[in-house]
């Protein structure tokens, strides 16, 4: 609010305190990783708890090279 207060253009203030969103994306990529081969392994779907539009987003791209396995979303 304080930024876009008197700016005349709309601005977006992201902090990374102690780069948390690195290692976050890092720690959901690898999360990522040991679900899809739980999937492969037990031959059933896994679904994982709800997680912000980002999150999501990091879980889709760590998996979107492996053919084995396919992602998707539901509900919004």
């Amino acid at each position: 609010l304080v930024a876009n207060k008197t700016s005349e253009q709309f601005k977006v203030v992201r902090l990374d305190v102690g780069d948390y969103r690195e290692r976050r994306e890092q720690s959901l990529e690898q999360f990522a990783e040991r679900m899809a081969d739980q999937a492969v392994r037990s031959g059933r779907k896994v679904q994982l708890e709800p997680m912000p539009s980002y999150e999501r987003k990091v879980i889709h791209n760590a998996l979107s090279n492996r053919l084995d396995i396919e992602t998707y979303s539901e509900g919004t």
